[in-house]
């Protein structure tokens, strides 16, 4: 499932699309190459619509717990997924090193 629309929060369909992100992040499953991982969360730490938990940070720069106020999705698995699109297309540049990474 692709979240290329906002997702609906707090709906069930809403909690199981995130957790089945957040696995698939964690175990590796469809997940985009390292360096469109790193240029899609560049352009989410550029976003006014990255929300980002004030205090603690992972060594990327991103905070260990950042989430998208438009579809509510938690960035570190968001990006790292290739199935998921930016809601606001601020990963269209990024979608050509997809393509690149995965015609190998």
């Amino acid at each position: 499932m692709s979240c290329g629309k906002p997702c609906q929060p707090m709906t069930v369909r809403w909690a199981v699309h995130g957790a089945a992100g957040l696995a698939k992040a964690v175990l590796g499953i469809d997940r985009v190459p390292e360096e469109v991982v790193v240029a899609r969360r560049l352009e989410c730490r550029k976003c006014e619509h990255a929300r980002k938990h004030p205090i603690r940070k992972a060594a990327d720069g991103l905070p260990l717990v950042s989430w998208c106020d438009i579809c509510k999705c938690l960035l570190k698995g968001k990006t790292a997924n290739s199935g998921e699109q930016c809601p606001d297309g601020r990963w269209e540049a990024v979608a050509e090193l997809d393509e690149i990474g995965t015609t190998d």
